[in-house]
């Protein structure tokens, strides 16, 4: 599972998108907060380094454009997750991971 400081995109509509800020864990869920679960799935991983905002926006627009129309998978449509690492030195940009749930297209 992923590890540090997540973002999760929840899409419920076209004008109904939710981003949460949380982190993986099996321990229970503090008072205060609320525990999402994420089924099991597929995951392509994508990894990048850069300013978090422009990586992260690369990443999905190269999976979009790039990858996905030549991979044999189509967009499963769960949570789209971001990955953060901590990192006091430069906390604005740094390593990423970005992690989107497929499914398989067809067989080649």
């Amino acid at each position: 599972k992923p590890g540090g400081l997540l973002g999760v995109s929840v899409c419920c509509g076209p004008s109904d998108i939710h981003y949460y800020i949380g982190a993986a864990t099996d321990l229970p869920t503090p008072d205060g907060m609320f525990e999402y679960r994420i089924p099991a799935a597929t995951w392509v991983i994508f990894e990048n380094d850069g300013p978090y905002k422009e990586s992260v926006h690369s990443i999905f627009k190269r999976f979009l454009t790039e990858w996905l129309p030549f991979s044999g998978y189509a967009y499963a449509e769960l949570p789209d997750i971001e990955v953060y690492p901590f990192d006091r030195v430069k906390p604005e940009s740094g390593h990423t991971q970005v992690w989107i749930a497929v499914k398989k297209e067809k067989e080649f």
